[in-house]
């Protein structure tokens, strides 16, 4: 599970952590790199280089 760091969402991953043991959450560093990969996607070049992939 990737998400900010906002309260609810700390929660809400506790109680996830608690019931799902085997349920990863990944904290902030996880979701900055999530945003910096949609944005990379986004690059013209890089969508190219994917696209011929």
């Amino acid at each position: 599970i990737v998400t900010d760091n906002g309260s609810n969402l700390q929660v809400a991953k506790q109680i996830t952590n608690d019931i799902y043991l085997q349920i990863i959450n990944l904290w902030c560093i996880a979701h900055w790199f999530n945003l910096i990969s949609s944005d990379l996607v986004e690059i013209l070049s890089i969508k190219s280089t994917l696209s011929n992939a």
